[in-house]
């Protein structure tokens, strides 16, 4: 459950509108600001890696950061910081797997046996 807080302070969304009389046409929180630009270094490094540094892919590059720092701001809050959540992404997948797959069979009708009723 969620309460809300009665501290102004508290409740202040943290929003970078650009430098005075001169503001983006959109809202943006410094945390957007800083997955964007890691993901941006990021990409950049997997396109040169990849000798793929031509127009396009980089527009595509760019898309995509914006459509993750997006995804990414939505788990983002006051509650939630980017260290946190880079914590949480981390020990997710360094958690250890099970290495035995189940099967999702049905048993074969010869391995089924039959209880006899005790009366």
């Amino acid at each position: 459950m969620k309460m809300n807080v009665d501290d102004e302070v508290y409740a202040v969304d943290n929003v970078f509108l650009g430098p005075p009389r001169m503001t983006f046409p959109w809202r943006a929180r410094y945390q957007a600001y800083a997955v964007g630009g890691i993901l941006t270094v990021l990409m950049l490094i997997v396109l040169s890696v990849l000798d793929l540094m031509g127009f396009w892919p980089i527009v595509y590059g760019l898309i995509i950061v914006i459509g993750l720092t997006r995804k990414a701001g939505q788990y983002l809050t006051h509650d939630v910081n980017l260290r946190a959540f880079a914590i949480t992404f981390w020990n997710e997948v360094r958690a250890p797997r099970s290495a035995k797959v189940q099967p999702l069979t049905a048993p074969m009708s010869f391995d089924i046996r039959r209880q006899a009723h005790l009366s």
